[in-house]
Parts: C-alpha cells; structure tokens; sequence
C-alpha cells in the first residue's frame, strides 16, 4: 500500500489531461495573415474557428485577432484588436465581443447579446464583470458570424458580374452593416514572391458608414488569398497575405511611418506672433459629395459657399466674446449646456474620485470661489504641465489620464474636460484638423471647449491652437455620452475616408 499515495497523484495528473482531450474543441477553419505597407511589416491577423458546446448546444466560435506595430509620430506604437462571435452552424448571431487598446494598462473590453432585433452592448472591466457602461443599438437578423462571413465564397462560389450582398457586425460602426461585394474577373495577383491567377472581388460599405472599401483576391476554392485596402489616414495602401502562422508571427522591427499630416495644402501656413488671424480656405474631400455638412460653424467658423466638390470656411483666431448683457439685449438670455456637459460618461469620468482631487489642486487654495473663467485656466495650466507627452497611448478614458498622467492630445482633452465637469463647468470635447507647419498640412487633433458667459469656448490643454492662431478647423463637438467606443464618432471616419485637401485663398 506504500505505492497508494503515488497512484492517486498519477491519476489525479491524468485526470484532467484526459477530461481536457475529450472537451478539446474542433477547430473548423485557422488562417493567418501578414499584414504589410509601403514601409515594411505592420503585423498580422489570425482568425480560429472551433465547434464548442454551449448547455448541450452546438455552437461556432469565432475569434478574430489584428496586430500592428508602426511608428506614430516618430514613437513605435503597437496596437491589437480582437472580436469574437458565438454563432450557431447556420451563422446566427447569438452572442459577440470585442477589444481594442485604449492606452498602455487600459483595454476597452465590450461583450453583446443578441436579443430579437436589439444588441445589448456592455463594457466589462478587467476580470470580465459587468459595469454600468451600456449599450443597446439595432441588430438585423441576417448578420452573420465571422465564421460565416469567412467561409461564404467557399459554400457560394462568386461568379463574374455578380454582386453579393453580407450583413455582419463592425466593430468601428458599432452596428450591423451591410457590404456589397462586386465580384470582377480573374486576374495575375501579386502574392508574395510569385504571381497567381486570382477573382478579384471590390467590397465596399454603405456611403454614411465612412469606412474604407477592400478589395480581396479569392483561389478557385472561394478562399481569400490576399486583401488590400487604402487608408490615406496613416500609410496609404495596407495589404494582407494568406501565410504560415511562422510567417505571420516574425518578429520584426517597425519602419513604416505615420503621416503625421495626411491633409494636403496648397500652399504653406505662414504662422507667426498674432497671424493668421483670419483665413479664407476651400476644403475638398474625394468621394463626398456634399463637404459642406461636414463641418461645424459657431463666431470663430462660418461657412462662406459650399458645392458638391468642395465648401469655403471663414476661419478666425478667435471667437468674438460677446458680452452677457449684449446677449440679453440682442438674443435675450444666454443659451445654457445641457445636462449631458455636466454628467460623467465613460471617457469623461468627471465622477471619479482621482480626477475630482486633481481638478481641487489644480484649482489650489479656495478654489470653489474662483471665476469659472478662472477656474478652466487653472485647469489647463495644470494639465498642460503635469501630463506627459506619449504618442503610444490611443483614446485612454479621463480616470486612466489621471492616474498615468501621460498620453497626447486626446488624453489631455479627456482629462481637462472631466476635470472642468468635476468643479462645475459644462465640457465637451471637440475634433478637428490643425496646421503642421513642418509638415506642411493639415493633421488631426482633440481639445477641449468650455462653456463660459453663454458661449462654447476652446481650452485646449496642448497649447497648439494658441500658436496656431486662425489656422485650424473645427470638425464636431462631442459630450461622449452613450459612446462606447472611439470609433463611433462618425465625423471623424468620415474625414479621413477620402483624401483631403485644403486650399488657402486668402490669409490675413
């Protein structure tokens, strides 16, 4: 019997080896993609289907994975997106997830159920728990799983002249979309090292989605060999290749490049002490057809003319004040900010207890008497000199920014706006494209705005639209209520899906 001890530890070890053999799930589909630019490797992305078994139901899960690694600004940067769906054999939807890096120690992880024509979206945190953070958006019964979506050439061979309608999940719309897939002809496709006859196929999202068209090249099997979409945002031409997971997952070092200002100009921006402080230009923006409702207008930012190529602005270095009492004589009394200016959200976490001890120091000795006006200078005194400059960060929420105090122009106008709501004034956060005068064009910038006397003020913490004067262009405001995902803001998509380009008529 002195053995006895010995043979319950060998079957206790065996045990759940055996146990796991058995549950091991079958995997149906395991593929892998590089993903390449102009400047080398940005990555790679692998998707694995397996059978699993959900309370004596069959069901599929799907996991798709997509990283890149490239230099943002200079500064190498590595980002990961993952989403999974649970669908049964015939693609129906029934449960999905996704997860995106928001910043170096914060992930926004999402989990939906479907139910009848309705996603129920949450956020969880890091242990995978429920929080307060909800969602619910429309859902079509006709989307399909990414398994589905993946395997539909192969159950449906494409033909020449075709086109073939998909409905599924997208992560950056937030929603189903439907996509057309307009199926051409067979071509000599450049994959890798050789050349392969290939059906090519031009797949493209509906017009007010704003999201960048692919074009995939499928073998005689139905399967998507190679994929190549355009995004003139960040590096131009990106391209995905059907390779080996050693392939796939090489390691490398980052050399493709950002373009730090992806707006062309026709002319430079001469900035300098007091001027511009006024600017005339003419924004055109391939493949929209109406420009004009892109951008918004207030004192500092009117719309002059506006056609279906192009819209002039009138861009001013400041926003006219107008007096209180001017306004209740001419308009009567001043417009108030919603509640919504006022309540913490996710990425606005003016409720945080972090960011409210943050915004009283920065506020300093009593504080709570201060003018607003006073108080939103002190708040961005304060975040402009105590935040780390970091272009690895992506779209951290306000509380992160608080407690890492680092990140770039986003994270700035997170946390200033969270703290201007913690000690009482009305914030939002405002997207737009500011000068670069060593690049030479327009880039993409956050800041925040104030209201202050009746007005929507800018505070930006950066200090950029302080130097810049009457060169930048204001795009949307937001208050980030009910936004869950940074991806979400639809004017943002939309002014980076085509190329951009701003020509200065006149400068003041």
């Amino acid at each position: 019997m002195k053995h006895l001890p010995a043979v319950i530890t060998l079957l206790l070890c065996l045990a759940p080896i055996t146990s796991r053999a058995e549950a091991e799930p079958k995997v149906l589909r395991e593929v892998w993609y590089e993903s390449r630019a102009e400047g080398g490797k940005l990555g790679c992305m692998h998707l694995r289907a397996e059978e699993v078994d959900r309370a004596g139901r069959k069901l599929i899960r799907t996991t798709l994975r997509d990283e890149m690694s490239y230099l943002r600004s200079g500064d190498p940067y590595s980002d990961a997106q993952e989403q999974e769906t649970l669908e049964t054999p015939t693609g129906e939807v029934v449960e999905l997830s996704y997860s995106v890096t928001l910043s170096k120690k914060q992930r926004l992880r999402i989990r939906g159920e479907v139910k009848g024509r309705e996603l129920h979206l949450c956020v969880l945190d890091d242990q995978g728990k429920p929080t307060e953070f909800t969602q619910v958006v429309p859902w079509d019964p006709l989307a399909l799983g990414l398994y589905a979506q993946e395997a539909f050439f192969e159950k449906h061979p494409a033909r020449p002249g075709e086109t073939v309608v998909i409905k599924g999940f997208n992560v950056y719309a937030n929603r189903v979309l439907a996509m057309t897939y307009r199926v051409l002809a067979k071509e000599a496709t450049q994959v890798g090292m050789e050349k392969q006859e290939l059906l090519r196929v031009e797949a493209s999202y509906p017009r007010d989605a704003y999201l960048t068209p692919t074009t995939m090249w499928l073998d005689s099997s139905g399967r998507v060999v190679k994929m190549q979409e355009d995004d003139s945002t960040l590096f131009g031409s990106m391209t995905r290749v059907l390779t080996s997971k050693e392939v796939a997952t090489a390691e490398f070092k980052p050399t493709v490049r950002d373009k730090e200002a992806p707006v062309l100009v026709n002319k430079p921006i001469n900035i300098r002490r007091g001027r511009p402080s006024s600017l005339r230009v003419r924004v055109s923006l391939a493949g929209d057809d109406d420009p004009g409702t892109l951008f918004a207008e207030d004192g500092r930012q009117r719309i002059l003319a506006a056609d279906n190529e192009a819209v002039e602005l009138r861009l001013l270095a400041r926003q006219p004040t107008i007096p209180v009492p001017v306004q209740v004589l001419l308009l009567g009394a001043p417009a108030a900010a919603g509640e919504e200016y006022l309540q913490s959200n996710f990425f606005i976490r003016s409720d945080d207890p972090l960011v409210r001890k943050l915004a009283n120091e920065a506020l300093g000795q009593n504080g709570e008497n201060k003018e607003p006006r006073e108080k939103a200078r002190l708040i961005k005194r304060w975040v402009r000199t105590k935040v780390r400059g970091n272009y690895e960060i992506p779209f951290a929420t306000a509380d992160e920014v608080a407690r890492s105090l680092e990140g770039d122009c986003s994270e700035m106008g997170m946390l200033a706006a969270a703290m201007a709501r913690a000690v009482g004034i009305p914030s939002r956060v405002a997207f737009g494209l500011v000068y670069d005068a060593e690049n030479k064009g327009f880039g993409g910038h956050l800041w925040t705005e104030v209201f202050l006397d009746g007005q929507w003020q800018p505070l930006d913490a950066t200090g950029v639209l302080d130097l810049l004067n009457a060169a930048y262009i204001r795009i949307a405001s937001y208050s980030m209520k009910d936004v869950l995902n940074p991806d979400e803001l639809v004017e943002v998509r939309r002014a980076f899906t085509g190329e951009m380009k701003v020509e200065v008529v006149e400068a003041r």
